[in-house]
């Protein structure tokens, strides 16, 4: 069950994870995140594909932080706050498409999500 509040704001999709009695089409796997993935793209018969990207492209995962670097500092109370400037620096690199390029080339561009704009009555 989905908290009232979210569901009330409207945030909560209906197709959302439901593990009350009787939801068929939710699935739970009890194992290792890689064996679970691994049977889904066995099962899916996309091994052929990921085996392709995984030869093309596998990088490392990231190591986590030294436990210096990964606990901040507490700021005093007196000490400024950073500026802004300064968030720049510590952009992300930008994100690589995760699609096989054979999938990707036949999947649709993806736009930015626009809201619509409000319009402004005519005036005669």
């Amino acid at each position: 069950e989905t908290e009232p509040m979210l569901d009330l704001l409207g945030l909560v999709s209906p197709g959302a994870l439901n593990f009350e009695e009787g939801q068929y089409r939710d699935a739970e796997f009890l194992g290792d995140c890689d064996a679970g993935i691994g049977e889904l793209v066995r099962r899916l018969g996309w091994q052929a594909d990921l085996d392709a990207l995984m030869a093309t492209g596998a990088r490392p995962a990231p190591q986590p932080a030294a436990e210096s670097e990964a606990r901040p500092t507490p700021a005093s109370p007196v000490s400024p706050a950073p500026k802004r400037q300064n968030m720049q620096s510590r952009a992300s690199p930008p994100l690589e498409p995760f699609l096989p390029p054979q999938l990707s080339a036949a999947s649709p561009s993806l736009q930015p999500f626009l809201p619509p704009q409000p319009t402004s009555p005519m005036t005669s």
